[in-house]
């Protein structure tokens, strides 16, 4: 289902007033097929993209874009665990989703799937971390020896 479509829907149902927010999580569980798991090479798969979409790398350091990381963990997660069809124009996507108050209610209703991502995605960050403090500390080493 295409994101448009599945806004359209929502917005037709007029959700509003005490259960808007359960009516949300049926209507969303109805119209969206969601995995439950994604097998753990999948998943580490998943967060190298995400990697590769918000990093750079200059003069040996690893640079991290936190905002680029989010959103492109936000939106492959989406991708991946549910059956949205997202457009070439993701920013257009995760903007109609926030618009109609979605997106939150859809990483929700992914689950514990989304904070396992998370967590290697993080593990996998702080090895880019680690990586570039050793690579500095060599750095130094090597112009301070030069320098004595």
């Amino acid at each position: 289902m295409k994101v448009k479509e599945f806004i359209d829907g929502f917005n037709r149902m007029h959700f509003i007033g005490v259960g808007a927010s359960d009516d949300i999580v049926k209507y969303i569980k109805k119209q969206l097929s969601i995995k439950d798991y994604l097998p753990f090479a999948e998943k580490k798969s998943l967060c190298a993209d995400v990697l590769s979409a918000c990093t750079t790398v200059a003069n040996g350091y690893t640079h991290n874009d936190s905002v680029e990381r989010y959103f492109a963990f936000t939106m492959a997660m989406i991708s991946t665990y549910t059956n949205l069809e997202l457009s070439d124009e993701l920013q257009d996507d995760y903007d109609i989703l926030c618009k109609n108050g979605l997106l939150n209610f859809i990483l929700d209703a992914i689950g514990t799937e989304y904070a396992s991502c998370n967590n290697l995605l993080n593990m996998m960050m702080n090895d880019i971390v680690e990586d570039n403090s050793h690579y500095a500390i060599e750095r130094l080493i090597k112009v301070l020896s030069v320098q004595s």
